[in-house]
């Protein structure tokens, strides 16, 4: 069962297109931040004559997706992290209830091994289609440009301040920086896959419920920036709850901490649990 809903979330169109847009995006990013910093080492150069700058602000770590707020690309991506986490597998459940093809299922084995396999496949899923172009961009960002060492008097250069959540990290260690910013949108595209599948047991429309899901993050994000206006009087002062916000390792709006992280991702998984053990209890199904 496991092996066959892995293979059904990893080998459909869904899949492969999610995971193709989101490399292209990152290639775009890639590609527009490789010409940004060989232009800027040539203004360099040529304007002031400057052999060797201050090179940490042009460290590969600067320009990787993680941390780059200059491409629109970059923007977009992140922007549909959340729709390409649901994209691959986050509409089956709604769309075999649709068809009928539970009951076929459920007679032929128990419903609690069936619900564990396909959230282990939305979820390996929704983690792959986001990580792999974020690895892609990371890739190809460090084989053109070069890895100087970090230094906190480059922060304005970089937009990592200490109100962004690990920062210190990027100017330690911005291996693990980067690492951190891909697992945690990997995690968060996991968990968001799941609670998807499982609210699509209790949808008839797998094209509204992935759509909706999206609207309705959008909404909240919309409000989260709102009410720290009107709490904070800036837009850059509050807390962030806002994924959309949260995920990236720059300053975009309001400050970010693993507070909010912990709080989404605990609350996605026992929503996901709650939803399942209600189907597996056959109220809805």
């Amino acid at each position: 069962m496991l092996a066959t809903e892995i293979r059904k979330a990893f080998g459909n169109t869904w899949f492969i297109v999610a995971t193709l847009f989101g490399c292209l995006l990152a290639l775009i990013s890639a590609t527009g931040n490789i010409i940004l910093y060989h232009e800027t080492m040539r203004q360099i150069l040529e304007w002031w004559g400057i052999i060797a700058p201050n090179l940490s602000a042009s460290s590969c770590f600067r320009f990787f997706i993680t941390s780059d707020y200059i491409q629109p690309s970059t923007d977009l991506f992140y922007a549909l992290v959340p729709l390409l986490a649901a994209l691959p597998y986050g509409w089956s459940l709604c769309s075999e209830k649709r068809r009928g093809y539970l009951n076929n299922v459920f007679v032929k084995s128990k419903r609690g091994r069936y619900f564990f396999a396909k959230a282990f496949a939305a979820a390996t899923s929704g983690f792959a289609v986001v990580v792999l172009p974020l690895l892609l961009n990371c890739l190809i960002c460090a084989c053109f440009i070069p890895a100087y060492s970090t230094d906190i008097a480059t922060v304005f250069n970089t937009g990592i301040y200490d109100s962004i959540m690990a920062s210190s990290l990027y100017y330690s260690c911005p291996v693990l920086f980067v690492g951190f910013y891909i697992v945690l949108t990997g995690l968060f595209g996991a968990a968001w896959a799941v609670f998807a599948l499982f609210l699509g047991g209790y949808a008839y429309d797998s094209v509204r419920l992935i759509a909706g899901l999206f609207v309705c993050l959008y909404l909240f994000g919309a409000l989260d920036y709102k009410i720290g206006i009107l709490l904070t009087g800036s837009g850059t002062e509050y807390v962030s709850l806002s994924p959309l916000i949260w995920l990236r390792g720059v300053a975009i709006n309001g400050h970010t901490d693993i507070a909010a992280v912990l709080v989404w991702l605990s609350c996605l998984t026992m929503i996901s649990i709650v939803l399942a053990l209600r189907l597996r209890k056959g109220d809805v199904l």
